[in-house]
């Protein structure tokens, strides 16, 4: 599973108690079929050498959090720790994958949460006819494919 996929298994499993204090930065979540589905899209109906941003609905960790637990019945308790406390605990954790340990996130991992990646899919709608599910209907699926799934 992806990174978003894990993320809601651990919110649902009472697992995922922390997040980063990131000042409620955009992020872009959307479902792995309908990125595959833009790709065809692409492949079929863009013009050469043009680019097009494929996603979904651009909300923060915690708004994502909170439709998760919203969809999936549950409220969680999600502390926020501070950007700083965070990359020291990173870098702690590279450190000890270094050493031969397993290194549970990175640095980088936690500065890549620190930025804001919104993504305007205007244009893919328009000209390729894309048309991602709401990220109500992903996660729905998403949460139902979990709950049905042994290890999910």
């Amino acid at each position: 599973a992806n990174a978003a996929t894990r993320i809601v298994a651990q919110y649902l499993a009472g697992r995922f108690r922390v997040r980063i204090d990131d000042g409620d930065v955009l992020g872009n979540w959307v479902h792995v079929d309908d990125v595959a589905e833009g790709v065809v899209l692409a492949a079929e109906r863009a013009g050469r050498g043009t680019a097009y941003a494929l996603g979904g609905d651009n909300l923060s960790v915690r708004e994502f959090l909170d439709l998760v637990g919203a969809i999936g019945g549950v409220r969680r308790r999600v502390f926020a720790v501070p950007p700083g406390a965070a990359l020291l605990v990173g870098l702690a954790a590279e450190l000890w994958g270094r050493l031969g340990g397993t290194a549970p996130f990175t640095a980088r991992w936690v500065r890549g949460f620190l930025e804001a990646r919104p993504v305007d899919i205007g244009p893919a709608r328009r000209d390729l006819g894309y048309a991602p599910r709401s990220l109500v209907e992903g996660l729905t699926q998403t949460i139902d494919w979990l709950r049905k799934t042994p290890r999910g």
